[in-house]
């Protein structure tokens, strides 16, 4: 008889987890990691993880849902199911980063300050037209991705799954203030104060 018999995606996940948590090692196992992702990807095929450093004696094990909507309902389980275990923290979804020292793309790095946004209410989340400096015309896939990295690491990634809806790009105005726009930075509080309606 199996002793998985009965057990859920996500009991069966953390079980082999406890089993292996004291080998998952990027640079000393990393057959163990690419299994770690296969295991995560039982519970759902969008899954995927980040393991962060050891600090005060815990490694962190951040379960993501890749950006994908659908994921979300099944990484707030995982963490729900998830067993104490010593030595670990168990996170879900990617946090918020502010981006200081901004974002690198091709030759370019965009910084803070070169990106502002508009933002305006879709349902329940908001659409945003992001401006960015000296955008290219047609906008390419490496600016398209340098602007995702932003709203990631601005707001966090369930907050962008969940949060924000339609997202356009367009080229950075001479005086962005007097376009009524609003930097970089105020992202966070303007989505927070939003859904805090």
């Amino acid at each position: 008889m199996s002793i998985f018999r009965g057990k859920t995606p996500e009991e069966r996940f953390w079980h082999w987890f406890k089993a292996h948590s004291k080998r998952l090692d990027l640079f000393k196992a990393p057959d163990l990691m690419n299994e770690l992702l296969s295991e995560l990807q039982k519970v759902h095929p969008a899954l995927t993880y980040s393991l962060g450093p050891c600090e005060q004696g815990k490694r962190e094990i951040t379960i993501s849902a890749n950006d994908m909507e659908s994921a979300v309902p099944t990484v707030q389980k995982l963490i729900a199911t998830a067993p104490n275990m010593p030595g670990w923290k168990i996170s879900a979804f990617l946090p918020r980063r502010p981006l200081l020292q901004g974002v690198l793309f091709g030759k370019r790095k965009l910084e803070p300050d070169d990106i502002w946004f508009a933002a305006e209410p879709e349902g329940e989340k908001l659409s945003l037209t992001v401006y960015i400096k000296d955008l290219t015309n047609p906008v390419g896939e490496i600016e398209k991705t340098a602007a995702f990295l932003w709203l990631r690491f601005s707001l966090g990634e369930h907050d962008v799954i969940t949060k924000i809806g339609n997202v356009e790009l367009a080229t950075l105005p001479e005086n962005p203030e007097a376009s009524g726009l609003r930097p970089a930075k105020d992202l966070p509080g303007i989505v927070d104060q939003f859904h805090e309606r």
